[in-house]
């Protein structure tokens, strides 16, 4: 699933980024954990790499039953998920609507 196979003997110096951090994200899934929580997950990479990986990370989560939480800058990957979670200038927001914040 993640066409590395070939790769199978090599040193980590000796892959690219994208393959790297594909093989991070299928570390991270062996155990087939409840939550998966993915800081950048498509950071430093292009475009077909970065899909790649969120392709690997939303359908291995939904296949083995796992809540999948992505921080990330990148709009390509934001608009991916139903739910979206953002916090800019001290303002909570869930789907474009602030939430009431209180000091207490």
């Amino acid at each position: 699933q993640v066409a590395l196979l070939d790769y199978a003997q090599h040193r980590p110096a000796q892959l690219s980024t994208g393959q790297r951090l594909r093989v991070g994200v299928v570390r991270a899934l062996a155990n087939q954990p409840s939550l998966v929580l993915a800081d950048e997950p498509t950071a430093a990479l292009d475009a077909e790499a970065a899909d790649a990986v969120m392709n690997l990370l939303q359908t291995t989560c939904t296949e083995i039953g796992a809540i999948l939480i992505v921080a990330s800058h990148d709009p390509a990957v934001v608009s991916r998920f139903s739910t979206i979670w953002n916090l800019s200038a001290g303002q909570l927001t869930i789907n474009n609507e602030q939430l009431a914040m209180s000091n207490e």
